[in-house]
Order: C-alpha cells, then structure tokens, then sequence
C-alpha cells in the first residue's frame, strides 16, 4: 500500500562523534598553531600564518558538527543521505524487510561506510534501521527513533 505524504526523518551528529571532532581540531591548532607562534622570533608574518591556518581549519571541521543523516519517505521510494555529499534511493520494491539495525558508534565511523558483508551504512553514530534489499545486500541508516520510521516506512512496502 503506497501513500503520496512524504515523510523525513534526520539523526545529528552523536555527542561522541563531536567531542571526537573537538579532540582532532584541538590537536590540529595546538599542532599548527603553536609552533608557529613559539618559533616566529617576532616575527608578525608567523603569526598571521598562524591565524590564518588555524582559520582554515576551523571552518573545514566545524560543519561536520552540524552534519546529520536524513530519511526521506518518497512516493515510491526511500532517500537516504549523509553528511550532505552522499546518499542513495532505492525503490520500496527493492527493500525485502525492514527492521532495526544495531547502534553505531566511532568503531563504525560516521558518512558513507563501507561495513563489510555487503552491508553500507549512512552512519552519523547512534540508532539505526536496517533495510534487506533483495539483492542481498544491506543498507544501514542512522535514525534517533527506529521505530517511528519503521512504522512510517513498513505500510509503503509491498
């Protein structure tokens, strides 16, 4: 039974994933900037470098704090993206079930992973639902509350 009401569903960046990010980009200007800023002998051009560097990597790692997967229940199919650069859609004819998939965390990763056992995943940490394909293979998406997408998405299968 098919419905035509699109239905979305987003999972933020878990609190893991961001005091993981906090860490690296903590490492990276104490890394850069630092040296920089010890060793300029005076030097003004050292520490504009320095600011600039560390400018820069503020703003290539602070929008993967605010990154997120996002479900969207289509009329006749299911679109999955993460981290705003990859995703998939896949016919609700293509899904052989539908259930809750394991929670995920750093060992998985965050974005698109590849999981081994013909299992990818578009994982922002967390709970997630796992999509059968007919194919065999198996997709898995984070979402904060499995049970309301699968009651969402479990009428528009066959």
């Amino acid at each position: 039974m098919q419905t035509s009401q699109a239905s979305s569903f987003r999972a933020p960046l878990t609190n893991n994933f961001k005091i993981f990010l906090g860490f690296i980009l903590a490492l990276a200007l104490g890394g850069v900037i630092l040296p920089l800023i010890f060793f300029n002998q005076g030097q003004d051009q050292g520490l504009l470098i320095s600011l600039a560097v560390g400018a820069l990597l503020c703003l290539t790692l602070l929008p993967l704090f605010l990154t997120s997967t996002r479900i969207d229940l289509l009329e006749d199919s299911i679109r999955i993206r993460t981290m705003c650069l990859f995703s998939t859609e896949i016919d609700y004819a293509e899904i052989a079930s539908a259930q809750v998939g394991p929670v995920t965390g750093l060992k998985e990763g965050a974005g698109l992973r590849l999981l081994g056992g013909g299992v990818t995943g578009y994982l922002t940490g967390g709970p997630s639902i796992s999509l059968t394909l007919t194919s065999g293979k198996t997709i898995l998406a984070s979402v904060q509350k499995p049970d309301q997408v699968l009651a969402a998405l479990k009428p528009r299968l066959p």
